[in-house]
């Protein structure tokens, strides 16, 4: 765990409902913030007492353009975040695990689901699963951009694909994700355009961005 007992239980008490498990805590002792009746994730009142957002993941937006099936999105892959995902295992080792040449915050849950739709996989949303996530300590925004900045220009630099490409443009806010979407549907009708489209990128991308900061 990258943060000490201590940190953990500041972040509680900052929580009036726990405050007072915490204070009562003994020295080295355990502090039972949640009991097996609270890990039930089908009851609405343990819903509505613990959720913090609502349901869709940090892509609520995906899924009111192209519904949950996301039939007509081309880049389901960017959505698949792990943070409740459900595969074969011999298909995670078909592709590979997590690369760990992500380092800090962010991407390596992205690269491993790019690899598995490129091996053929399809990803399908099923909105009645809920998935507990612990709330912990976070490090600086601002080291976290820079992680993921560091992280989405390594995989580009990896994959070289006109859809890393677009993925890494709308990260950075410099496309709607409607319009990279229809890029790459058109591309996909079309060999030689997709062909031109990734060349003119990556002669983009290098020339603007230069060699992969190490």
């Amino acid at each position: 765990m990258p943060f000490s007992s201590q940190e953990i239980v500041a972040l509680v008490r900052k929580n009036p409902e726990f405050a007072a498990i915490a204070d009562g805590a003994e020295p080295g002792g355990s502090i039972p913030f949640l009991t097996e009746a609270d890990l039930n994730p089908y009851d609405q009142a343990i819903l509505e007492r613990y959720t913090t957002m609502d349901g869709y993941d940090s892509f609520p937006d995906f899924f009111a353009e192209y519904g949950d099936d996301l039939k007509d999105f081309q880049l389901k892959w960017i959505v698949v975040t792990t943070a409740n995902m459900s595969l074969r295992r011999s298909f995670l080792y078909e592709v590979g695990l997590f690369d760990e040449q992500y380092k800090g915050w962010g991407m390596e849950d992205t690269d491993l689901s790019y690899r598995l739709y490129k091996a053929g996989g399809d990803f399908c949303f099923t909105p009645h699963i809920v998935n507990l996530h612990q709330l912990h300590p976070r490090g600086s925004t601002f080291a976290a951009e820079k992680d993921f900045r560091r992280n989405s220009l390594y995989f580009c630099h990896k994959h070289k694909s006109l859809e890393a490409y677009l993925f890494y443009r709308w990260t950075h806010q410099e496309i709607e994700m409607k319009t990279a979407n229809n890029m790459f549907k058109l591309a996909k009708s079309d060999a030689s355009l997709a062909e031109e489209l990734t060349f003119l990128y990556e002669k983009l991308f290098f020339s603007n961005v230069g060699s992969f900061p190490q």
